[in-house]
């Protein structure tokens, strides 16, 4: 960051009785300001700020000439007792959670953020390449989206099932229970077409509004379906009749439930203020739902429920059912977060079968390379024969006949450049599903470890769960009892949260990287890694491997199709050869020894043959072409060459990194997990004992999860080395 720096040479201050705080004094009065006086007005108090004019501090000169007075009564500038110049000084270094941190803000509009970031990640991912142990973070009101909405899947559905088992209860019957919950789809369309109407996305606000608009429309629902049940038990009217009634008297209610609803939420809805952008959302959904529910309990409702009297009612057992199926989502819905991953348990090497065998690209790959062989296996292809016919007075008044057959030929050169041709095309296209292979089998390596990855860290979270869970239950009993105060049991409660959405968070970045491997198995299903991994790699400096790689191989058989090309190219400087048969008949009268004269009609028939030799005389394209092939086939070596190198250098740099993660990997195993694992046992012995606080605890088990992260770090990428040496090294 660019700052002025004014060193002031201490034995000239001393020269003119200068002190150091007097001269900063002046310089932070004259381009700071400093406070000279206060000013009052009423009961609001100012600073009165006495500085430079703007005009005389705007350049590094400026600093320069500032006039200091002296004991003695005199001024010297600045310059004279000080060196004043503009240098770069390091800027704030931010961190968090003991890593460095760099943030990038800006503000959205006219779209949501969740669209924008969104776009943002796809094109970092497709166009930014960090470097090793960069990554990045989304944070702010994208954040907070992500949170609300994670919290949103869990508060909806409880709160349909809450309200399904409340209208159970409430009738005691599974049927009406159903039938006034059929008020909440109906209710959810009209608050999403509300919301594409006015093209508002959606929104943690139009959640909560959805959530709302839940509870209305069922209010209604029971309305009207209690005073059907009522005039049912107390009258004897027919079912039309009794449905009748029942909607009239109670139609006054339902508007205005309806109306008081909707009216409140209106000045919201069409509010353009400060806190607007959270209120629209939450009433447009209210009121556009409430039309529709308003619909369905006035209308669809009543007809269900005629509907739903009509058929045979439900026996009890049915209503027992629904009951204990509902205590048992009640029950188990809170510990959902410790359900194992889900998948098929699969070893690498089946991956990598499996991959070759049943990839899309490499199947498109092969056929390919039966186009080639087929074109190679029929080289020879003469052209077409010409046939024709010829009628008219070419010979005399009379109309002859001509009928003639041509073929032509060409050289044995054309048909084995050919040939050759196509060899070189079906050479290329298999060194091009090689190269597709080995690039294949890496993404497959790559995404298996990172779902062996995954599943170590959850077991990992798992384990900590069930640690801060026993945490968090003891630390209730102890508030109880008095031996603590509350903010130990609520730490406890923060720890168990937060690691629950971390698990749940992986357990979403392993589904995405299931499907991920499946598209690259074209299979269809999820696996999960049995956490068997190759044996040891053998570094090897061998440049021999170079040559034999995939992509260069490709290269060099791309070099071979050119030449093969260019070959072809002579083909139009090769003569042709042209045989030909011609029947023709010469009416009229003719002397054959020019003594006698004969007709000849149209019966006889005169032949001859023909052989015509086609000379290429004007081939200056053609020669051109053949030159822009060799300069094509240079381009070529230079590119084999360039990869060449590059591969070269790359693995240079993956054994390196290899080394570097196989000896911090063998740190971690033969020192820091085990102390890890000792730091955990003595922390909860002591704990337990009373030795320490739930603070002091607290600090070492994160000492030792952090232990735990980094030598899961450090594994995932010594993995990711090894499956770039394996890349390079071509050891498939």
């Amino acid at each position: 960051l660019p700052q002025i720096v004014v060193r002031y040479r201490r034995e000239l201050l001393s020269l003119y009785g200068l002190s150091i705080t007097d001269v900063n004094r002046v310089v932070r009065t004259a381009f700071a300001g400093d406070v000279a006086g206060k000013i009052y007005e009423n009961e609001r108090r100012f600073d009165l700020v006495v500085r430079m004019n703007d005009r005389l501090r705007t350049d590094l000169s400026d600093i320069r000439q500032l006039l200091l007075p002296t004991p003695a009564g005199t001024q010297i500038p600045l310059y004279q007792v000080a060196d004043v110049a503009i240098e770069e000084g390091p800027n704030q270094i931010q961190r968090e959670d003991a890593k460095r941190r760099i943030i990038v803000a800006f503000n959205t509009r006219g779209r949501d953020v969740q669209s924008v970031v969104q776009e943002l990640q796809r094109k970092v991912e497709s166009r930014l390449e960090l470097p090793a142990g960069y990554f990045i973070r989304y944070g702010g009101q994208f954040e907070n989206l992500v949170e609300a909405k994670e919290r949103l899947t869990v508060a909806v559905p409880l709160a349909l099932l809450l309200i399904f088992v409340m209208l159970y209860f409430a009738f005691g019957s599974l049927k009406h229970g159903l039938l006034i919950f059929s008020a909440i789809p109906l209710s959810a369309i009209g608050g999403v077409f509300s919301l594409w109407l006015r093209d508002m996305p959606f929104s943690i606000s139009a959640g909560v509004g959805f959530i709302a608009l839940f509870g209305v429309a069922v209010l209604n629902g029971i309305v009207l379906i209690t005073e059907f049940n009522r005039l049912k038990k107390e009258t004897d009217m027919d079912m039309t009749e009794l449905i009748m009634a029942g909607t009239g008297s109670r139609l006054r209610p339902v508007l205005m439930t309806a109306a008081v609803a909707s009216l409140g939420f209106l000045p919201m809805a069409i509010s353009q203020g400060a806190g607007a952008e959270v209120q629209r959302p939450l009433a447009t959904v209210v009121i556009g739902g409430l039309v529709t529910a308003t619909i369905l309990t006035l209308v669809v409702l009543p007809l269900l429920y005629l509907w739903f009297e009509r058929r045979r009612p439900l026996g009890p057992s049915a209503g027992n059912v629904a009951a204990v199926i509902t205590g048992m989502l009640l029950l188990f819905a809170p510990g959902l977060t410790a359900q194992e991953l889900p998948g098929e348990p699969v070893a690498l090497s089946q991956l990598l079968d499996a991959a070759s065998k049943n990839n899309l690209s490499l199947k498109a790959a092969r056929r390919n390379d039966d186009y080639w062989q087929t074109l190679a296996d029929r080289p020879f292809e003469l052209p077409r024969t010409q046939i024709g016919m010829e009628y008219g007075r070419f010979n005399s008044i009379n109309n002859d006949t001509r009928f003639y057959a041509n073929q032509t030929f060409q050289m044995p050169s054309v048909y084995r450049r050919n040939r050759d041709l196509y060899r070189s095309g079906l050479d290329a296209n298999r060194a091009l599903t090689e190269w597709r292979r080995a690039e294949l089998l890496r993404e497959v390596r790559l995404s298996y470890y990172a779902l062996l990855s995954m599943r170590e860290r959850f077991d990992l979270l798992k384990r900590l769960d069930s640690v801060y869970s026993r945490s968090a239950v003891a630390a209730e009993l102890r508030l109880r009892t008095g031996e603590t105060g509350r903010l130990e049991k609520v730490a406890a409660e923060s720890h168990l949260q937060q690691l629950r959405l971390q698990q749940a968070q992986l357990r979403q970045d392993f589904t995405a990287e299931q499907q991920r491997l499946s598209w690259l198995l074209n299979d269809g299903k999820h696996w999960l890694p049995d956490g068997g991994e190759e044996g040891p790699l053998a570094l090897s400096s061998d440049s021999h491997s170079l040559a034999t790689h995939p992509q260069v191989r490709y290269l060099e058989t791309q070099g071979e199709l050119i030449r093969a090309q260019t070959e072809t190219e002579r083909n139009r400087l090769t003569p042709e050869v042209s045989l030909g048969y011609n029947n023709i008949s010469l009416m009229g009268w003719q002397s054959p020894d020019g003594v006698n004269q004969k007709y000849y009609g149209a019966g006889d028939r005169f032949s001859f043959y023909q052989m015509t030799l086609g000379l290429p005389l004007f081939n200056a394209s053609t020669r051109a072409r053949m030159k822009a092939g060799e300069i094509s086939r240079d381009v070529n070596r230079l590119e084999r060459d360039h990869v060449m190198s590059g591969i070269a250098t790359q693995r240079s740099r993956a054994e390196e990194t290899y080394r570097k993660h196989e000896s911090g990997v063998a740190f971690y195993r033969r020192t820091g997990l085990p102390q890890a694992e000792l730091i955990i046992s003595n922390a909860d012995a002591a704990r337990r004992a009373g030795e320490i606080s739930y603070l002091d605890w607290t600090l070492l088990m994160d000492q030792a999860v952090r232990i735990r992260l980094a030598y899961l770090d450090a594994l995932e990428a010594l993995r990711t080395a090894r499956t770039e040496l394996i890349y390079l090294n071509e050891n498939r």
